[in-house]
């Protein structure tokens, strides 16, 4: 998702990059229960090892973003 969002023009259409972001967003908000709580898990799990402080608040952000959990 984060290659999608940061990629350019030249790297991926815009069109094709929205339709898969979106996709996949779609995607994730159908897990319920354990799922969802395990896939909230590995991203803080991730963004806790990243080296990129903007890259660990985006994988903090995701679940927000893309409405999995309401803002805080």
């Amino acid at each position: 998702m984060a290659f999608l969002e940061e990629s350019d023009e030249d790297q991926v259409e815009p069109f094709a990059a929205a339709r898969c972001l979106e996709n996949m967003s779609h995607y994730l908000l159908q897990l319920e229960g354990v799922d969802r709580q395990e896939f909230i898990e590995l991203l803080e799990e991730m963004a806790s090892e990243e080296e990129s402080e903007s890259q660990a608040k985006r994988l903090r952000e995701l679940p927000f973003v893309i409405g999995m959990i309401e803002k805080r």
